[in-house]
């Protein structure tokens, strides 16, 4: 069952995005420079989860939380974040702790203190798909079932996956299902059944199909 990819509203500054982008490869990703452009794009279409950077709008962010914890309906998951291009600016980011989750904030995430690459891009990725609740997670496809998907395929099915991955097939199943999130070796091991087994009547993918995902 193919489910949408999901949506996510990024209010940061463009140092930023090519990171964002590796970390939720693959989701729709909506990116606004002002919170004016944020109220737009809330008024167009709706979003599983928001990421406000401490940055954005020439460091709006607080007064863009107000906004998007006032706005009607149902509460839309908001992960803050310092980019790492906020590095360079010395504060320390436990003070911003309190005051963000009392305006609603789910999470404060600080890029700078996790280096880039593979491990600390997942690291942060479950942070970020951890704000939606799992009913809402399960309803969207996310880098993990979309990775889990494409290497059951290539694996011919998915107890032969279970197998090339070492767990028990409902263990498989339940991230395949978005129930869980897979442990960052089982993840890993899946993009390697995508890049070295040959697709059906095809050749084995080369390293640039999964290079993105491990970034």
């Amino acid at each position: 069952m193919t489910h949408p990819t999901t949506r996510v509203l990024i209010g940061d500054v463009a140092q930023e995005d090519a990171r964002l982008r590796s970390i939720l490869q693959g989701d729709e990703l909506h990116f606004v420079r002002t919170t004016g452009e944020m109220e737009r794009a809330l008024d167009a279409q709706p979003f599983d989860l928001a990421v406000v950077c401490v940055q954005f709008d020439e460091s709006r962010m607080f007064d863009t939380l107000r906004l998007l914890c006032a706005r009607e309906g149902p509460h839309l998951p908001i992960a803050c974040i310092r980019g790492d291009s906020a590095a360079r600016h010395p504060f320390t980011m436990e003070r911003y702790r309190e005051p963000v989750t009392s305006l609603g904030a789910d999470t404060l995430i600080d890029f700078a203190a996790i280096p880039p690459g593979s491990a600390g891009n997942d690291h942060i990725r479950r942070q970020l798909y951890g704000c939606i609740r799992r009913a809402e997670r399960m309803r969207r496809s996310t880098v993990y079932t979309r990775a889990l998907e494409a290497a059951s395929e290539r694996a011919g099915g998915r107890v032969q996956l279970a197998m090339a991955l070492g767990v028990a097939p409902y263990e498989l199943m339940q991230w395949m299902m978005g129930m869980e999130f897979p442990p960052y070796p089982a993840y890993m091991a899946a993009l390697d059944v995508i890049a070295q087994t040959p697709p059906p009547g095809g050749k084995p993918a080369d390293a640039t199909a999964t290079r993105d995902a491990r970034a």
